[in-house]
């Protein structure tokens, strides 16, 4: 990363600072008080990478499911109709928000996508509150960033006009981050919808439909926006799987992000794509080491947060879980001059709506990163 694309901030003051911040900005050197610029033509680069690579996760879909591949992906056969209702009926069930994470560097190409965060995307707040606060404060005029507009485009997709105010559930297990992340979304449309927060303990589910108390009794949600994974549902939670693959089936609620969002999750898909839909967008994967591969990636099918992720030169043995395992090139992130790593994120609604950057001294970005904001240093022809 060049040192050119720097700029150095002091930091921000407001009075005070917007909802959702606080706790981010209590955790110490997370947010930085410098900026990335890039090019347009970067922007456009990324972009376009994005949907690419979209379009290829989307049509890989189409395929392992009308070949009845799913148990490729070692998703439970229950919870294998649900996914396929809910891709064969993408109207009511829309895919929401994702983050495609780039390896590789602008500057020294070439740049793939290395995985599709699809189901449990997070880094909002930073985004939607932030990263505005931060161009403003730069005196800069333009980001590469609509995910507000995005959300609300999305939102009113699924209520489809109707008349009657729509109940919007945000939930999560209960952890800080993930209830601000979800939170943050439901504040955006908050003006259109019954929006609330509930921890899934307190949320209830039956067979009529997902439930919350309010007052002396209770409301029937419409739209349940969940921060917690499909994966863990259906292999932790097989009653809860059950409930809410019956729901979605008989259209009693809408979960964003949907059930296939399961596949795109799920590292061995990566195998799948590079076997079935060679490409130059995505990373090369595969489900066993391959001899050709000198130094590569080894992940596990179900890891998050760079976690289950390990980096091994050839002849070395990751020590990961018993899950199954991907083999993934190894494309270099880029470095500035104190070696460290920079990693590249498109948030994808629609379409491309924002762009992140993390900042790790490990190779590996988990969540004991640094969250860079950016500005377009150039403008439009």
């Amino acid at each position: 990363m060049e040192d050119n694309r720097f700029l150095e901030l002091t930091p921000v003051f407001v009075k005070k600072n917007p909802e959702f911040l606080e706790w981010f900005l209590s955790q110490e050197e997370y947010l930085v008080d410098e900026m990335i610029s890039f090019k347009w033509e970067e922007v456009d680069f990324l972009s376009n990478k994005a949907v690419e690579a979209f379009n290829i996760f989307s049509e890989a879909t189409d395929h392992i499911i009308s070949k009845g591949n799913l148990d490729y992906l070692e998703i439970p056969k229950p919870f294998q109709k649900v996914i396929e209702h809910a891709w064969h009926h993408r109207d009511r069930n829309p895919f929401f928000l994702g983050r495609f994470d780039f390896s590789g560097s602008l500057d020294t190409p070439p740049v793939k996508v290395i995985e599709f965060n699809a189901d449990t995307c997070t880094m909002l707040p930073e985004t939607l509150f932030w990263q505005p606060l931060q161009l403003k404060h730069a005196g800069k005029r333009k980001s590469f960033n609509t995910l507000n507009w995005d959300i609300k485009n999305a939102f009113e997709r699924i209520s489809n006009h109707k008349n009657e105010k729509q109940v919007v559930l945000a939930s999560s297990l209960g952890f800080e981050e993930d209830k601000l992340n979800v939170q943050a979304i439901a504040s955006i449309v908050e003006d259109d919808f019954f929006v609330c927060y509930r921890d899934l303990q307190d949320v209830i589910f039956s067979e009529d439909g997902v439930f919350i108390e309010e007052g002396d009794g209770y409301v029937q949600v419409d739209v349940m926006l969940k921060l917690f994974p499909w994966d863990w549902i259906y292999t932790e939670e097989t009653e809860l799987s059950g409930l809410l693959t019956n729901l979605i089936l008989n259209e009693k609620v809408v979960v964003l992000n949907p059930p296939y969002t399961s596949i795109w999750q799920n590292k061995m898909f990566l195998n799948y794509i590079t076997e079935h839909f060679p490409n130059n967008v995505i990373a090369k994967s595969y489900s066993t080491k391959p001899p050709h591969l000198e130094k590569h990636v080894v992940k596990s099918s179900f890891g998050r947060l760079g976690e289950e992720v390990e980096i091994v030169e050839k002849g070395e043995e990751a020590e990961l879980n018993f899950q199954p395992k991907t083999y993934q090139e190894y494309l270099r992130l880029p470095q500035d001059d104190e070696g460290n790593y920079y990693q590249l994120g498109m948030l994808y609604t629609h379409r491309p709506s924002a762009l992140n950057i993390r900042c790790s001294s490990e190779a590996v970005i988990n969540d004991d990163c640094e969250f860079y904001c950016h500005f377009i240093e150039d403008s439009r022809s």
